[in-house]
């Protein structure tokens, strides 16, 4: 059984309907502050259902492609910076039919 509260297991739900939004429209939609978001993103990282774009990547070396590959040897690319990107992890994957019923 989950121990998140509803509001997280609400924002959980809605990140794992594969859908693409912004933390402004998160807060809007679900009448939340920045700093409301943040603790929310912070309980559920610390949970273990959001993870670093470094650590998915590690997880599933699948994904893993050359930080260059969409460069050609003509241009100066930087790769992206994902030190703030967070992902849904295998375990909130694993939760999506038990979320369901919310």
């Amino acid at each position: 059984m989950i121990k998140i509260n509803i509001l997280e297991k609400k924002i959980l739900k809605f990140l794992l309907s594969n859908s693409a939004y912004s933390d402004t429209a998160i807060m809007k939609n679900f009448g939340i502050t920045k700093e409301e978001l943040e603790t929310i993103y912070n309980s559920l990282f610390n949970q273990g259902f959001l993870e670093t774009y470094d650590d998915f990547i590690k997880n599933n070396p699948e994904f893993n492609e050359t930080k260059n590959s969409y460069c050609n040897s003509n241009c100066n690319c930087s790769p992206y910076d994902t030190k703030n990107i967070k992902v849904l992890s295998k375990k909130a994957l694993l939760l999506e039919d038990e979320l369901s019923y919310l």
